[in-house]
């Protein structure tokens, strides 16, 4: 899924149908030329923090996006382990705690 605003405050769409570097690149610009606040673009996938070529053909929209509406606009993608950036490489980890007690 592809998310465009703030969390707990945006728009959601999947990913996968949109396969065309400029689709891509259209429709995050539309998502965030109505963009009430400074918006974040990001992109939640199963798998590791690995960066993959999917995530670079994103983070290349995101930009692009960004610069046809005239934000600079800062994208991630998310996975279970934590985010990264694919522009930078810059990422933060995390594990998953979980209530182990019994109800």
């Amino acid at each position: 899924m592809v998310h465009v605003g703030r969390p707990g405050h945006h728009r959601a769409l999947p990913a996968a149908d949109l396969d065309d570097d400029a689709l891509r690149t259209d429709v995050l610009a539309a998502l965030l030329a109505t963009a009430s606040e400074p918006p974040l673009v990001w992109l939640t996938r199963p798998g590791d923090g690995e960066v993959e070529d999917g995530d670079h053909a994103w983070s290349r929209a995101a930009r692009a996006a960004g610069a046809q509406v005239g934000r600079a606009v800062p994208f991630v993608v998310v996975t279970r382990q934590g985010w990264t950036d694919p522009a930078d490489g810059h990422r933060r980890t995390w594990r998953r705690l979980r209530d182990r007690r019994r109800a």
